[in-house]
């Protein structure tokens, strides 16, 4: 089985949308105040894409937690979330790595992709892959959010699975 753990902020959405997009294609920029995003429409209904050739099971690991759920709208998806406060470890630099990597762990055989742009963050990125060294990764730009080239590379992981 194909697993996406998708972040939100930074990821599908940002905080910085860019402005030249937002004057000439104004409908594919969704501020949702609610999760405190602008969130890329043609991002969401790619990844939905992806996940339905791949036959992916994308799930939210967004730290607003249920919150993303308020996203499912946007691409008519039904995506659920992976609890990010379940389990703490306060030795961790990312707050994030305990349950990503107790996911993979229950998912041996399972290809998971990490899809987060906090992973170039301090050492994130070498913490979860030291606990979790399956664990696949897609990490976009915070100020950009996936791009295309970040979307071609998720579906070129899922593609081939383990």
């Amino acid at each position: 089985m194909n697993w996406i753990l998708l972040d939100l902020n930074g990821t599908v959405g940002t905080d910085n949308p860019d402005i030249l997009e937002k004057i000439t294609n104004p409908a594919n920029i969704i501020h949702r105040p609610e999760v405190e995003a602008h969130v890329k429409v043609s991002t969401l209904k790619r990844i939905k894409e992806i996940s339905e050739t791949t036959n992916s099971t994308v799930l939210w690991i967004s730290l607003r937690e249920d919150d993303a759920l308020l996203i499912n709208d946007i691409a008519e998806t039904d995506w659920e979330y992976l609890t990010m406060h379940e389990p703490i470890d306060r030795s961790n630099v990312w707050s994030k790595t305990a349950p990503i990597a107790n996911f993979v762990k229950e998912h041996p055989n399972d290809t998971v992709v990490v899809v987060d742009d906090m992973l170039l963050v301090g050492g994130a990125l070498a913490e979860l892959k030291s606990q979790a060294p399956t664990v696949k990764t897609v990490i976009p730009l915070t100020s950009k959010g996936l791009t295309q080239e970040n979307l071609d590379e998720l579906a070129s992981i899922l593609s081939k699975g383990n």
